[in-house]
């Protein structure tokens, strides 16, 4: 009998009923190595090669297996078998160093190959990590990788499970509906991804080309020809949101029919390839999906049949319908602001000008830095017009406004005042903020709070050569100010010399919402000073001044929690104390700190919580992996013996600990509740890492299963200990984006669990249901649509981290983050290390760093905020304003993506000199005008007629 020929032997199942049960040994009839590893590899086929390579993330196969003998049967239990072929690094697990196993089915077909070594095949055209058939056929579309349709991605299913030693070979016990999947032709075979070495080992698994490929072994349990009834209720409905620059859309709405297991489509009788195919929910369950990539305003014929797990199929049903249009946005309308060229204005000797927010000038020469436009930024820019020497800003109420106005010449002892505005109302001048330009090799950096007077130049700036001062206005337009034209002026003085420059701002009927929607958060480790100390506030009220808010991660990598942010809490793990913990902090999550802020009394939108494996127990005391197994250790070597042979953590981590942690999660629940602190988001979020020689699993930045595991460990206690099952539902994140926490009125604190994610494809959907508040590495940028789906799926809020653009680059590119993140469906920024101390004030962060965003500026307060914190308030105030517009109409983020492209391009490149590198984004060209351009017509959307 061929080896490619399903065997079938009967075996008596202990406690079965007496007709005897089958084995089926199902073996592999294609298969195929891909590397992701390195860029060279990405293109090349293994599809021949005697053996696959599982090195985690790097490195995988997929394997398809005849399952014809399958067909009608009911499938009681299964099994994948294969055979270590070397390459291990311990030689533990039968030899293989591999313990645990992902296995996914696979929503796309693909080819085996001729190649036997990494190589380009030109004869058989066999699949890729980048392509499914070389040079012939992507993954499902164009840009899709491997990633995009297996693990729980594109409609696949995703188990991850345990290889054992059987008879020379390792089995591990799969989830059925694995290979019903197979049965069902819902799934073009497994795919296989180690999830316990590293990347410094090289298992080796054996294909079919050999003698010992991998096989299934399935047991049988009697025989089902009863096809499923059919699906009823058909629809097809156009999706416009689902739409593309130049494909359209469908949504198809069904209930789930008695039986099935899967559904077959043809869209007019093609076949709809499985990634785009959901499995079959339960019987009675309405299901709405959306079909991508179609011809746009086109009329179709949708038919579906329903597959139940042993093959059978329905009756067909159909249903017509027609395709969105692609997607289009109206042209933003025309900047009605039209500024004339002119002399600068004279203040004594020195020549006067305004200029954007974030612009860069430089102090020496006047020059543009690091952005370009077209005349003489001194005549005439965005908001200045030369002829008259009027400034000139939109506003949305509820945002502030900012400009900058240049002082070119020796002056000593200049003051500028801004008055209040006059038009439907008074708006104060209060509010207004001045802030001097702080230079730091040649270029401005930091915002040093303004007073009273200034020189330029300064004498305790120390720029050679400086000749230009410039000072930074912002204007907070209250939210309860009327709409229209207000007028004011900025008046500069210097000894007997007076320069008054009109100010005109147009108030738009658009309201900016006090909470925040858009969150650049700016991550620390560490500070500001001890949490409740006058620094620690100033600081935070400082971020929040500008949109932004800082959040520190309250234990360091040596798993030691911080006492100013921890309460006290007794062997049990339960608060005896919240005293010290209520005065460090309480003013955050009651919003007291900020009453002289606008936006007053609003609390921090995000909150780290003190929980982690180090407290309130430390886990290495009531860890027990095993005889031998060690608990902690920075070596690689001794982090591969404990993953091969630690128990799983859920047994190894004692009752105690489990019972305390739960305890101190409870207790945070039942505090917040009494306090009523229902405008944070809490976050449990686990930071450490086993390089730093105390955890045994990467919980920041996971690279494979075992720590996803680890993970969901502790996110499932904290889900229990939490119990509001309402955060892991589609509803509560859609309200979440449409109304905000004091809009949604729950009456009880939030609790969210948060993963710092830089592999996301990766993840698939293992942490589905258990994470809803994801921070992503800047690679979000490079896959939209899984993002897209991941956030709907799990569902979980969606941040991605990096960091603010380089001291020498044009600091617009902080402003253009917030909106390439909002664009890829993202609800904020998080720069990955925020804080600075005084040196930065002379030497400023290093090129590529763009970290030292608020610092403590000794003589010059101890806190200041670098211009890049400014740009990062217009890009979070910009979100703002894009979210409303789609809210207003009904759009997707693709819609909004189109719209800020007309004015402010989003092309970027991203580079990581390691893979978990918290890069920043570069982009082409920004300009000021492009930003002043693109709010004004956001603006006249917002408020037009519907």
């Amino acid at each position: 009998m061929s080896r490619r020929t399903c065997v079938l032997a009967t075996l008596a199942l202990l406690g079965a009923a007496p007709a005897a049960a089958q084995m089926v040994r199902c073996p592999a009839t294609r298969d195929v190595w891909l590397s992701n590893a390195i860029e060279k590899e990405k293109s090349c086929n293994m599809g021949a090669a005697p053996r696959i390579k599982l090195k985690i993330w790097q490195e995988f196969g997929i394997v398809d297996f005849d399952v014809s003998a399958l067909k009608g049967r009911v499938i009681k239990e299964a099994w994948l078998v294969v055979k270590p072929a070397g390459g291990h690094k311990l030689g533990l697990n039968a030899g293989s160093d591999l313990r645990w196993l992902s296995v996914s089915t696979v929503s796309h077909d693909w080819v085996e190959g001729k190649s036997r070594r990494y190589a380009h095949d030109t004869a058989g055209h066999g699949a890729t990590f980048l392509e499914s058939s070389y040079r012939r056929r992507n993954w499902g579309w164009d840009g899709a990788r491997v990633w995009d349709v297996v693990l729980g991605n594109g409609n696949s299913l995703r188990f991850d499970g345990e290889l054992k030693p059987a008879r020379g070979r390792l089995r591990i016990k799969l989830d059925p509906q694995l290979v019903r999947a197979l049965v069902a032709d819902a799934s073009h075979g497994l795919f296989l991804m180690d999830g316990t070495t590293y990347v410094g080992v090289n298992s080796y698994i054996a294909t079919r080309e050999t003698r010992a490929g991998p096989f299934l072994e399935v047991t049988l349990a009697g025989a089902d020809k009863t096809p499923p009834a059919a699906p009823a209720n058909l629809k097809v409905v156009p999706a416009p949101r689902w739409a593309t620059r130049t494909l359209g859309a469908i949504g198809v709405r069904l209930t789930a029919p008695r039986g099935a297991f899967a559904y077959d489509i043809r869209i007019d009788g093609s076949p709809l390839a499985r990634w785009q195919v959901p499995f079959a929910a339960a019987a009675g369950k309405q299901q709405a999906f959306p079909v991508l990539d179609l011809p746009p305003g086109a009329d179709v014929k949708v038919d579906v049949v329903a597959v139940d797990a042993a093959g059978n199929r329905s009756a067909w049903v159909s249903a017509r319908g027609r395709t969105s249009p692609k997607l289009t946005v109206p042209r933003l309308p025309a900047y009605p602001f039209k500024p004339r060229g002119g002399d600068t204005k004279r203040l004594g000797a020195a020549r006067v000008w305004a200029f954007p927010e974030v612009t860069k000038v430089s102090p020496v020469d006047g020059s543009l830095i690091a952005e370009q436009m077209r005349g003489d930024i001194r005549r005439a820019n965005a908001v200045w017009d030369g002829a008259t020497g009027t400034i000139r800003l939109a506003a949305a109420r509820g945002e502030i406004v900012s400009f900058q106005v240049a002082v070119e010449g020796r002056v000593k002892g200049c003051s500028i005042r801004v008055t209040s505005l006059k038009g439907p109302g008074r708006i104060p001048d209060r509010g207004v903020r001045l802030w001097r330009n702080w230079y730091v090799n040649g270029r401005p950096e930091y915002a040093i709070r303004l007073r009273g007077a200034f020189d330029c130049p300064a004498a305790d700036n120390d720029v050679a050569g400086q000749t230009l001062q410039a000072i930074t206005v912002d204007y907070p337009i209250p939210p309860n100010a009327k709409a229209g034209e207000y007028r004011g002026s900025v008046t500069l003085a210097a000894g007997r010399k007076t320069l008054r420059l009109p100010l005109k701002v147009k108030a738009y009927d658009v309201v900016i919402p006090d909470e925040i929607h858009f969150n650049p958060e700016l991550n620390c480790y560490g500070g500001p000073g001890r949490a409740g100390s006058e620094q620690f506030i100033d600081s935070f009220r400082l971020a929040h001044y500008h949109r932004c808010t800082i959040n520190r991660v309250p234990y360091n990598q040596r798993g030691r929690v911080h006492d100013d942010w921890a309460p006290r809490i007794d062997a049990a793990g339960r608060v005896t104390d919240w005293t010290a913990f209520d005065r460090n902090l309480g003013g955050l999550l009651d919003g007291s700190w900020f009453t002289d802020n606008p936006r007053s009394g609003v609390p921090v939108p995000v909150l780290y919580l003190p929980l982690s494996e180090g407290w309130p127990k430390d886990f290495r005391k009531h860890y027990a992996p095993g005889p031998g197994v060690p608990v902690n250790s920075k070596d690689r070597v001794q982090k591969l013996r404990h993953d091969v042979l630690a128990r799983p953590i859920d047994d190894a981590l004692d009752d105690a600990f489990q019972t305390a942690w739960k305890n101190s999660a409870r207790d945070f629940v039942r505090h917040a509740t009494a306090k009523r602190w229902n405008r944070t988001l809490f976050e449990c979020y686990l930071n450490n890492k086993p390089k730093y020689g105390y955890t045994m699993w990467t919980l920041d930045e996971p690279t494979k299963y075992l720590d996803w595991a680890a993970l969901n460990f502790f996110a499932g206690m904290y889900k229990e200990a939490v119990d509001d099952p309402e955060v892991y539902t589609r509803r509560w994140h859609r309200d979440w984006f449409e109304k905000g926490l004091a809009g949604m009125k729950r009456d009880r604190p939030t609790f969210v669990f948060r993963g710092d994610i830089s592999r996301l494809p990766w993840q698939g959907s293992v942490s589905d249901g258990q994470m809803n508040l994801m921070v992503l590495g800047g690679n979000i940028f490079g896959h939209p649509r899984l993002v897209r789906n991941a956030r709907t799926r799990m569902p979980s809020l969606m941040v991605t981290y990096g960091s603010c653009n380089s001291p020498d680059r044009s600091n617009w590119e902080s402003a253009a983050w917030c909106l390439k993140a909002y664009v890829h469906h993202a609800d904020g920024v998080v720069p990955w290390q925020s804080l600075g101390g005084p040196d930065a004030l002379r030497r400023g962060d290093k090129p590529g760093s763009g970290n030292a965003l608020i610092i403590n500026a000794g003589k010059h307060g101890h806190a200041v905020a670098s211009f890049r914190v400014h740009a990062l308030r217009r890009g979070a105030q910009d979100a703002e304003l894009l979210r409303l517009l789609q809210l207003k109409r009904n759009w997707s983020r693709e819609h909004i993506g189109l719209l800020v492209s007309q004015k402010v391009p989003l092309t970027t490149a991203f580079k990581q000199t390691f893979s978990d590198e918290a890069a920043a984004v570069t982009f082409g060209t920004l300009t000021g005008r492009g930003f002043c351009e693109l709010k004004e017509g956001v603006l006249q959307l917002l408020t037009e007629e519907d």
